[in-house]
């Protein structure tokens, strides 16, 4: 008669974690952030992400991403400044956009994290791992093509500013 036996309890599946929302404070007013922060309380899981979403969306387009990575390390997608529930400021630069998600990761304490950049905000995780050692790794979901009219060197342009932004953040 053939022994049976059970079959081994497997792990138990890790919840979604519960998206928040809150305001921060960063040199062109409040910006909007959603954040999941694992049960644990953050501090000692994972590395934490700071997702950055593509013009014209706000940080809710990775909400089902913070809820996965949520479960085992603090995930944070901001409304970069303008967008969103953020203060709208003027028209602000590549490098101030840059310069208030530094804000954050400063009043955040974050001293390593891994970015994910969509669109424009792929272009700001770039500048965040060329000026911030604070910055671990970068995932680049989509880079933004822009129209510069009918130039043909236009994609070389394009191409020239991501491999010089990659290498010195590599640097």
């Amino acid at each position: 008669m053939a022994k049976r036996t059970t079959p081994p309890p497997q792990p138990a599946a890790l919840a979604a974690a519960r998206i928040r929302r809150g305001y921060f404070e960063c040199r062109y007013g409040q910006l909007h952030v959603h954040q999941a922060i694992p049960a644990g309380g953050g501090f000692e899981e994972g590395t934490p992400v700071l997702a950055l979403h593509a013009a014209p969306f706000s940080g809710r387009m990775f909400a089902g991403l913070l809820s996965r990575i949520g479960q085992n390390r603090s995930a944070f997608a901001p409304d970069l400044p303008g967008f969103g529930a953020s203060d709208a400021a003027a028209t602000l630069s590549l490098a101030e956009h840059t310069a208030a998600i530094g804000d954050f990761i400063e009043l955040m304490r974050l001293r390593q994290i891994d970015v994910v950049g969509c669109g424009f905000g792929a272009l700001v995780a770039l500048e965040l791992a060329a000026t911030r050692p604070a910055v671990r790794r970068v995932v680049i979901a989509a880079l933004p093509i822009a129209d510069m009219g009918d130039q043909p060197q236009s994609a070389e342009l394009a191409e020239a500013y991501v491999l010089h932004a990659w290498s010195g953040a590599r640097a």
